[in-house]
């Protein structure tokens, strides 16, 4: 079942940008929701019908206690919420989250997903959305979602730069195991979708991640090979957050 593991991977992450419907109030949040526990079905039977040893990673327990904690947290918001069913869905949310995170974990211990399969799935979304981004830039908007603003498919342009921001990191991996121009691309269009969303919060984490990114990748592993492109992608992002600073 490797192979269906893999497919369903593909799927979700090719089809998780255009999935939205106009007749809920956000058109992405339940839309979405739903397709993510869907894909959650899809992968446990990949993992409980494999006749592979199943396997459970050993996951530190700090972050077990911390993902638990912020889970029970969430729960417990229910009791003390204005609108209940608002939190009894906020909670439900972080817990098939976190319930996908330890299926994808359990997927990959036991051999059933490979690591560089889910990189490249995640990317490839990443490109999609990037993508959509710059269309918006054009004055195309094809998502046709309720805020206005560079946001991809996304409810609004504070999401999309964390998505971004999520993904940048994943081009430097790829470029770095790949040493082609696929990782670079999405470094490249990454960073243009970060610095037109006008996000201070996504400047900051985009520049800790190109500081510590230039110093694993070209310092640290002694590339030379396009050594150029994360200072000068740094330089620019940074006279886009002075200028939105000073706007």
């Amino acid at each position: 079942l490797k192979r269906a593991a893999h497919v369903v991977i593909w799927i979700f992450f090719i089809v998780l940008p255009f999935i939205k419907s106009s007749s809920t109030l956000d058109p992405v949040l339940l839309p979405r929701f739903m397709f993510i526990s869907c894909t959650l079905l899809a992968l446990l039977g990949t993992l409980f019908f494999s006749k592979e040893k199943l396997l459970f990673p050993k996951i530190p327990v700090y972050f077990t206690v911390g993902l638990i904690g912020f889970v029970v947290v969430s729960l417990a918001g229910y009791f003390y919420a204005q609108n209940q069913y608002e939190a009894l869905f906020t909670g439900s949310k972080w817990t098939v989250l976190a319930l996908w995170f330890i299926t994808i974990l359990a997927l990959l211990k036991s051999n059933l997903l490979a690591k560089e399969v889910l990189v490249k799935a995640i990317a490839v979304s990443g490109l999609i959305f990037a993508t959509l981004s710059l269309l918006q830039l054009a004055g195309i908007d094809i998502t046709s979602t309720s805020s206005s603003g560079v946001k991809g498919s996304l409810a609004n342009k504070n999401l999309a730069a964390s998505f971004m921001c999520m993904v940048f990191p994943l081009g430097m991996w790829l470029y770095k195991i790949k040493n082609n121009w696929f990782g670079v691309t999405l470094i490249i269009l990454s960073t243009v979708v970060i610095g037109f969303t006008e996000s201070r919060t996504a400047y900051l984490v985009y520049i800790i991640e190109a500081v510590l990114g230039y110093y694993l990748l070209f310092v640290n592993q002694h590339q030379t090979k396009l050594k150029w492109i994360v200072p000068v992608l740094f330089a620019f992002i940074s006279g886009i957050a002075l200028f939105a600073y000073y706007k």
